[in-house]
């Protein structure tokens, strides 16, 4: 149970980072050939691949996520594809594909259908709040009619 937990951690982990990095990269950049070269926390880039390490126990590096981006095609047109692909070590150090996912359109969505989530909260709830809040701003900032 604690491995899993451990498991699942490392995954979450490693897909959070995948997505903050292809999210603040520019498309300029990612275009570009760019030499592989290690980094402090154990992330990799060359062009359109992102590649992170980690582990599912304390100083094991068992986990390689490696994020791609490629073109995707739709009956409306092409986009842009990110798969991100979980690969693990067993102990003998031969990596094997645990589970590979699209997610693009993850970000897109507003929240989950979850029990958990507070319905008030919710992102379609709180602009309508915020949108609320403005409209009375901007009707204390309005001058009064004089008749």
């Amino acid at each position: 149970m604690k491995q899993a937990l451990f498991v699942i951690s490392g995954m979450a982990i490693g897909l959070l980072a995948s997505v903050v990095a292809v999210a603040s990269s520019r498309a300029e950049w990612m275009s570009k050939a760019v030499a592989q070269s290690a980094s402090p926390d154990g992330t990799q880039v060359s062009g359109n691949v992102i590649m992170g390490i980690g582990g599912a126990a304390t100083n094991q590096n068992d986990l390689c996520w490696v994020l791609i981006k490629d073109k995707g095609k739709t009956r409306q047109g092409d986009y842009d594809r990110y798969s991100l692909s979980l690969y693990k070590a067993n102990n003998q150090g031969v990596f094997d594909l645990t589970d590979m996912r699209e997610i693009s359109f993850d970000g897109k969505l507003i929240q989950l259908s979850h029990p958990s989530h507070s319905k008030d909260l919710a992102p379609k709830e709180l602009k309508k709040k915020l949108d609320e809040q403005h409209q009375r701003d901007e009707q204390q900032q309005m001058p009064p009619r004089n008749p």
